[in-house]
């Protein structure tokens, strides 16, 4: 997948070309003024005196992160929970999630509409954590203001939306909530 501006450059056509000619190992790339960019996720090193501790006893909300490179951090999020004992994990993504654990229920949840927002309120009886993981990046000069717009409206207005609708249930378990940030998106 080779993902081009709106008004590609002759150097975005010449990154193409060694693309094209084998010279990325990446099959996901955006190529933008003659530099090609590739999603990386990179595990982070430890840090000394700091342990994660997940309750086997909670229950924990996913938002996104469902769909192509956030695939792998929605799934590992998910999977990592369920490994820990998490008591169960709802899963809130647009399309379709094929995680086979009873502990895991999947929630139809598109964080910038505001009815399936308030259905995955009504679904969950109890949450300790939110772990807002939805988020879209779309490369481009942002000089498009609906590209503009789309990113505010999941990467910023979604999460909003979604933590203030799920304060009363993490209010009541004296939860917590994690935003997963990229600066990318």
């Amino acid at each position: 997948l080779i993902d081009f501006s709106a008004a590609p450059t002759a150097a975005d056509y010449e990154v193409a070309a060694a693309v094209l000619a084998g010279a990325f190992e990446d099959n996901e790339l955006a190529i933008r003024n003659g530099a090609a960019f590739a999603p990386r996720l990179v595990e982070a090193a430890d840090t000394p005196g700091f342990a994660l501790r997940l309750r086997t006893d909670a229950s924990y909300l996913v938002t996104g992160g469902f769909g192509a490179l956030g695939r792998r951090i929605g799934r590992a999020l998910v999977s990592e929970a369920i490994r820990r004992g998490a008591k169960r994990v709802f899963a809130g993504s647009r399309g379709p999630i094929d995680i086979a654990d009873d502990r895991v229920t999947a929630l139809r949840l598109d964080v910038t509409n505001p009815s399936q927002i308030q259905a995955a309120v009504e679904a969950v009886d109890t949450l300790d954590v939110l772990i807002n993981n939805a988020g879209v990046a779309i490369y481009d000069d942002l000089s498009n203001l609906d590209v503009v717009e789309q990113h505010l409206q999941v990467n910023f207005l979604g999460m909003l939306r979604v933590t203030r609708a799920f304060v009363p249930l993490l209010k009541r378990s004296q939860g917590a909530i994690v935003n997963n940030l990229s600066l990318a998106a």
